[in-house]
């Protein structure tokens, strides 16, 4: 068995102001939103943004010999920020959890890159 993971987020119980400043932001967010704002919450909302970017990934692979978890990497860093601040132009997730999961990920990103 291995050793447990610290994961470096704030836990929902560190005194985050999720009545307060979080739900603020996330109202003024979306009072606020541009046309553009709106595209991508409703892109990232509705599901074919993974049939959309597949094929990208099997061109790095096939055309330019890139190995698959190094074409996920760089997929993967170009479409996380704007698929997580769709979820607050969406009305979904308040700022921190876009800033946390966030964290999360790119920690379990680095993690899974160590062991492999």
């Amino acid at each position: 068995m291995g050793n447990p993971i610290a994961f470096q987020i704030r836990q929902p119980d560190a005194g985050i102001d999720f009545e307060g400043e979080q739900l603020e932001v996330a109202r003024r967010t979306l009072k606020h939103l541009t046309p553009n704002q709106v595209l991508i919450a409703k892109y990232w909302g509705t599901g074919p943004p993974t049939k959309q970017w597949t094929p990208i990934i099997d061109i790095l692979i096939d055309t330019y010999g890139i190995n698959a978890p190094r074409a996920a990497r760089i997929l993967g860093a170009a479409l996380a920020e704007e698929c997580t601040v769709s979820r607050l132009y969406a009305g979904v997730h308040f700022p921190i959890d876009n800033e946390e999961g966030l964290r999360l990920g790119r920690q379990l990103e680095r993690l899974y890159f160590f062991l492999i």
